[in-house]
């Protein structure tokens, strides 16, 4: 697995700990540990270590005579499942035993690893910060010199220290925004239920980037309409962004918008009337599709005033 190959390269060399190959039973999950365990995922780590070995023991602390797991619950998880088919073989499993590591530094690492090594949503890299966020009150009383040093920064240069690798302030804000956006277009979501069809809902949920704009302007949209939009959106493979733009543009704002649209209507049925007296032929498909695109434009978007 390429993140877990990752895991100790992204804690840091100057790390004092020891290898050493401890019972299964003595290793404990962190408690405040909530990175998802996707069954396809581990099937795939768990058929890797069955194949090629473990690639990079996990980081532990002892703590309470056994020994707490900071970065590795997958690798653990994998091990436990392997060794109910071979006990003999998985019996003990090799670790990275960090010394002298409080409670503190331990919730530290178990959020600066995992940033740096597993695949996260938007909103699990949010709150990784945030809770690195929260420990920087603590930080700034033991650190006189952290006084008027911006949190973000103050998140970059632990994730820096810690990992080795470098993060920047701009970087640690940016995701926090991200997540917070997230979680608004997920509560809005929720509000408009029943205006937004299932397929629209489960999209807005899961893929990450659509604003709460689009969420509400989705949701303003009777359900043909959201059903052509979702069409359009996959047809042409959007981006979040790409569909907020198309989206914003298809909506009229003001009445100069809506009577432009109307005028556009106008002007595309003369075209239509005049083609077939003079040629006799059908209406191409285009021709129906624009009306019918104009017309949209004018229900979702009319204001009470034509």
């Amino acid at each position: 697995m390429a993140h877990d190959a990752r895991a100790q390269r992204a804690t840091s060399e100057a790390r004092s700990f020891k290898l050493e190959h401890v019972p299964l039973e003595l290793l404990h999950d962190h408690p405040d540990n909530d990175y998802s365990m996707e069954r396809e995922a581990l099937d795939e780590l768990r058929e890797s270590i069955r194949r090629d070995g473990l690639a990079q023991p996990p980081l532990v602390r002892e703590c309470d005579g056994g020994y707490q797991i900071i970065s590795g619950h997958r690798r653990v998880a994998c091990y436990r499942e392997l060794a109910k088919e071979d006990p003999q073989a998985y019996a003990t499993m090799p670790v990275n035993v960090l010394a002298d590591c409080d409670d503190e530094r331990a919730l530290i690492l178990l959020d600066v690893t995992n940033l740096m090594v597993r695949h996260l949503s938007v909103m699990e890299r949010a709150r990784r910060y945030e809770r690195l966020w929260n420990t920087v009150p603590a930080l700034r009383k033991k650190r006189p010199e952290l006084k008027g040093v911006r949190t973000s920064q103050i998140i970059a240069d632990i994730v820096t220290r810690e990992t080795g690798q470098s993060v920047s302030r701009a970087t640690i804000d940016r995701a926090l925004a991200a997540g917070k956006r997230a979680q608004e277009v997920g509560a809005l979501v929720g509000m408009h239920a029943d205006e937004l069809i299932a397929p629209w809902a489960q999209e807005l949920t899961e893929r990450e980037g659509f604003s709460p704009d689009v969420v509400k302007e989705l949701a303003s949209r009777d359900e043909t309409v959201q059903r052509r939009l979702l069409a359009d959106y996959q047809r042409d493979g959007l981006s979040p962004k790409q569909f907020e733009r198309m989206i914003s543009y298809e909506a009229p704002k003001t009445d100069v918008d809506i009577e432009h649209a109307l005028d556009q209507v106008i002007r595309t049925l003369r075209d239509v009337s005049a083609w077939r007296k003079k040629y006799g032929a059908a209406v191409d498909t285009y021709r129906v599709e624009h009306i019918r695109t104009q017309l949209d434009k004018l229900t979702n978007g009319e204001r009470g005033s034509l």
